[in-house]
């Protein structure tokens, strides 16, 4: 009897302690994403030094980096600078100046502008960043004062 009790008590005991399996309920949302891709794109621009004048004249090249979102045709052109048209640095003094230009080409032909579809460069992007060389070079032969001459460009980029 006492072996029939304890059994009864153990079977209790571990009847007790069992798991027992939790009951859960889930409940469901759906909801939409979107996303609008908008042209956009980045410029930079180095410096163009041209070194020391002589009557030679003086050259350097330098490059505007483009970067636009994929497909964005984009435009980019170069301001006058401190003077009327695209050339002519400028010292401190309003009288002395040094004819500059900036080109697109290495064949030095046509001036950088910033008249769409003239004197620009028009371009696709691809994603990357572009390049654009910027060939600048000073007169030659020219009678300029003594002194370090300075302009500022701006690069615009239209898209």
């Amino acid at each position: 009897m006492k072996y029939a009790l304890f059994a009864f008590a153990l079977g209790f005991l571990t009847a007790g302690l069992a798991p027992i399996p939790a009951l859960a309920a889930t409940s469901n949302a759906s909801f939409a994403v979107s996303v609008t891709v908008q042209a956009g794109c980045q410029v930079s621009a180095p410096i163009a030094a041209l070194g020391v004048y002589t009557t030679a004249g003086s050259s350097a090249t330098s490059a505007v980096s483009v970067t636009c979102t994929v497909p964005t045709p984009y435009n980019v052109s170069q301001s006058a600078g401190r003077t009327t048209g695209v050339t002519g640095m400028t010292t401190g003094l309003a009288s002395a100046s040094l004819d500059h230009a900036l080109l697109p080409h290495s064949g030095h032909n046509n001036k950088w502008g910033w008249v769409a579809g003239t004197d620009t460069v028009a371009r696709n992007d691809s994603g990357s960043v572009q390049p654009h060389a910027v060939f600048a070079r000073t007169a030659e032969a020219e009678v300029a004062a003594l002194g370090a001459f300075a302009d500022t460009i701006t690069t615009t980029v239209t898209y």
